[in-house]
């Protein structure tokens, strides 16, 4: 004799727009998709429950119902932010001050130099070769400042151009101010010729200031000073580059 077999509770079936569904079987041997309060009670009487989706991924595809992890308040307060651009910059430019305040540690601690001569043509020579030159004017603290420095001082020699003897006696007065630290360790010595880069003393390197034309010109060498393409100017080398592109525009 053949084991009574459970009854059925449904079938699985489509509706009119294709979705899959399911048609409860009644007493009477039908079905119906609709289900009441004794259908239910009987799921449960058979070990039936209703589960929590909510930790499900919802789609169209019936296939692809994937169980996900729901984010829990603690996990999204602590989870940290992708940097956006604006972020990327800022710190790139915390680095670069980074940077700069190390190399002012090191120039606080060991001296800013930079030493100058003037340079220029002597009155009733006719030999271009022959120039006349200022003794080497020492500055042990004024690397950083010295363009403002040279700045003042092409200003202020405009109507003594070329004048060798003026220029070096009023770039002293210009760097020796007393409401600066360029007053101290600072130093006049006589030269016997033209400086070059092997008489750099390191740091903001040499500087040649040129008269010899009349307009005073700026030559720089054996260290971080550089002078722009005509010369008239003189800037740390890591501005000089942004300055010779604003130029350009």
């Amino acid at each position: 004799m053949k084991p009574k077999q459970a009854k059925k509770s449904g079938r699985a079936t489509t509706d009119e727009r294709g979705r899959s569904t399911w048609e409860w079987q009644t007493d009477t041997g039908s079905f119906k998709r609709n289900s009441d309060t004794q259908e239910l009670k009987r799921l449960q009487d058979a070990g039936l429950s209703v589960t929590d989706t909510s930790g499900q991924q919802s789609s169209i595809d019936p296939y692809n119902n994937s169980a996900v992890e729901p984010t829990r308040p603690e996990e999204a307060a602590t989870k940290p932010r992708r940097k956006s651009i604006d972020d990327l910059r800022k710190l790139s430019e915390e680095i670069k001050q980074g940077e700069l305040l190390q190399n002012h540690k090191k120039i606080a601690a060991l001296g800013d130099r930079v030493i100058f001569q003037v340079v220029g043509k002597p009155d009733n020579v006719m030999d271009p070769g022959v120039l006349e030159f200022s003794p080497v004017i020492y500055a042990h603290w004024s690397g950083e400042r010295a363009p403002q420095v040279l700045e003042r001082l092409r200003k202020r020699m405009r109507a003594r151009a070329g004048d060798v003897p003026y220029t070096a006696a009023r770039l002293v007065q210009e760097l020796i101010d007393p409401s600066n630290v360029g007053a101290l360790s600072f130093g006049i010595w006589n030269a016997d010729r033209v400086l070059t880069e092997e008489d750099s003393h390191g740091d903001a390197g040499v500087v040649l200031i040129d008269v010899s034309t009349g307009a005073m010109r700026f030559k720089c060498f054996g260290g971080y000073l550089r002078a722009t393409a005509d010369g008239r100017r003189v800037l740390p080398y890591r501005h000089l580059v942004a300055f010779e592109e604003r130029g350009k525009d």
